[in-house]
């Protein structure tokens, strides 16, 4: 026999990971990019639901599907045959081979958007081979499957493709004159994706919104 969580129970867990993405945010920032699979968890623990697999989101759990969610990314166009990184900027410093792509945290407008647009609908990555993924596709995949709560030993190729094989088709050119690929845009993304979640949840008062009795 299991006992229900009450709702200030509920509020106190997602607090704890809202405390926790702060946490692994700061650790992100200071080098440590790899902390994008911890961060994956935490947003996977707050935001992915199916009623198939008896998977409940914290988000859904405390009946917070309503709210308005930031949104910081670029529009996507679909009939834009170039790659697309909508989260992203990239950096460029003095040495031309330390261009990167990073968040954009904060140096960009945003705008707000329901849940189901941020999470499933928009597209915030695409590479060269067309294949664009979601806030969710992405989440899932580096949580479920590539380091984050497991490591599968076989992953989808898009993704693949896109996080190893720098198939979002930007490289700089070295000073041998050689092409180097840029950095894996999936673990920048995650991040953007856990400062736009903290954003949000700081501007309400959970236990208001909450519509959970």
């Amino acid at each position: 026999m299991n006992q229900p969580l009450s709702k200030k129970e509920l509020i106190t867990q997602l607090n704890r990971q809202l405390l926790r993405l702060e946490t692994f945010n700061g650790i992100f920032d200071s080098g440590d990019y790899y902390i994008a699979q911890d961060i994956a968890v935490k947003l996977r623990v707050i935001f992915h639901h199916s009623e198939k697999s008896n998977s409940k989101s914290l988000l859904r759990q405390l009946k917070l599907d309503h709210i308005k969610f930031i949104d910081t990314g670029d529009k996507f166009i679909a009939n834009n045959l170039l790659s697309h990184w909508g989260l992203l900027i990239l950096r460029a410093t003095t040495s031309v081979e330390k261009t990167e792509f990073i968040p954009k945290l904060n140096k960009t407008g945003f705008q707000f958007v329901n849940f189901q647009n941020w999470w499933e609908n928009k597209k915030i990555l695409r590479g060269m081979n067309q294949k664009a993924f979601t806030r969710r596709t992405i989440i899932q995949s580096i949580a479920n499957k590539d380091g984050g709560a497991h490591v599968d030993s076989e992953i989808d190729l898009d993704y693949y493709e896109l996080s190893k094989k720098n198939k979002i088709g930007w490289f700089i050119v070295n000073s041998a004159g050689e092409n180097v690929s840029l950095n894996d845009p999936i673990l920048p993304s995650i991040r953007q994706i856990s400062y736009e979640t903290l954003e949000t949840f700081k501007n309400i008062d959970i236990e208001k919104e909450s519509k959970l009795r």
